[in-house]
């Protein structure tokens, strides 16, 4: 219980193509996958097991389990379906600042957004990696904005 005592360190596990595992079709929980992943995701904390899920297709995933989310990192292109879902998980302004998060594909600069647990801070980033550097026109890392 409570990984005897914290004598054991905490677990972490990423789940990649959550949907897959655990699909929006299943509303009756009839697959053990989503029923375990949702119990899981329930009781973790109390065992010291962290889960993350990693989907791209956020509007795929059980919605039970999306109601969990303490972190929520977006970016790239969003379907409608996804686009209501982040809406039902966040607020309009956050919606309305995605939406005008860069995404060139043809430069390969994708801006992504991270959203915090109160679902009402948020910061947006150009990954370190991004092949085209840092320049991108009209975006300046040094100008603090406050929301």
């Amino acid at each position: 219980h409570a990984r005897v005592k914290r004598l054991i360190p905490p677990i972490t596990v990423v789940v990649e193509e959550a949907d897959s595992l655990a699909p929006n079709l299943d509303k009756a929980l009839d697959y053990s996958s989503t029923y375990n992943l949702i119990k899981y995701i329930r009781r973790g904390r109390k065992h010291a097991f962290n889960l993350r899920l990693v989907t791209q297709k956020l509007s795929s995933l059980h919605e039970e389990i999306s109601d969990f989310f303490k972190i929520l990192i977006v970016g790239g292109n969003l379907t409608y379906s996804d686009m209501n879902r982040l809406k039902n998980l966040t607020n309009q302004y956050i919606l309305n600042t995605f939406k005008s998060l860069v995404f060139r594909p043809d430069q390969n600069i994708r801006e992504f957004m991270i959203v915090y647990s109160d679902r009402r801070r948020f910061d947006t980033f150009i990954p370190f990696n991004t092949p085209s550097g840092y320049f991108i026109e009209g975006y300046n890392p040094k100008k603090e904005q406050s929301f």
